[in-house]
């Protein structure tokens, strides 16, 4: 019988935990953008939403089981090793997106900045309504900050529409319009902040 070595079971254990982290990031990169802390009591959790709001909800279990027969231990190594997280780390990915899109939905449509496209493609007019409809933020040289996600084909499709569109004058002076007042916006909240001590 093997002797049981506690330290260097939860060293490879925090090996295995990292790997498998740094894995779902690399499959799911919007979640990396994601902060995220750790809390080790408690079955509730809140936060605060713009406006003052507190929002209470429960924890929702993610995890991906990894089966490991006896007898595929010891050739278990590097490469083998690998593909078992990397499956497990797939699941993983999938099911943090899944709740994300699925909370975002929620957000969304409760905050009335959901925009349904009905099935109908992107046109210039549902571009501009999902611009008017969100909150924008500002790098210190006034540039807009934020990211768009969406399916690789989409936002290709996106980027060649926006060349084509800014070429359109009509369309640059309301998207200028838009982001003009997103700007004013933007000032007007960071000039009431609460400053903190």
């Amino acid at each position: 019988m093997l002797p049981d070595i506690p330290k260097t079971k939860r060293e490879v254990l925090k090996r295995i935990q990292l790997y498998m982290h740094d894995k779902v990031r690399e499959l799911w990169p919007l979640g990396a953008l994601i902060h995220s802390f750790t809390q080790h009591e408690g079955q509730v959790h809140s936060y605060e939403q713009e406006g003052g709001h507190i929002v209470s909800q429960g924890y929702v279990e993610l995890g991906a089981p990894i089966e490991i027969e006896i007898a595929e231990v010891p050739p278990l190594v590097g490469e083998r090793l690998k593909e078992k997280l990397n499956a497990a780390a797939e699941q993983m990915a999938r099911q943090q997106a899944g709740l994300f899109y699925q909370r975002l939905k929620e957000v969304t449509s409760a905050a009335g900045t959901a925009v349904n496209a009905h099935g109908k493609p992107l046109s210039q007019d549902l571009f501009l309504e999902v611009l008017e409809r969100r909150e924008v933020n500002f790098d210190q040289q006034g540039r807009p900050e934020g990211i768009f996600d969406a399916a690789p084909a989409m936002l290709e499709q996106l980027a060649k529409s926006l060349a084509e569109w800014f070429g359109d004058p009509t369309f640059r002076k309301r998207h200028e319009e838009i982001m003009r007042r997103k700007y004013e916006a933007w000032r007007d909240r960071e000039s009431n902040r609460k400053l903190v001590e």
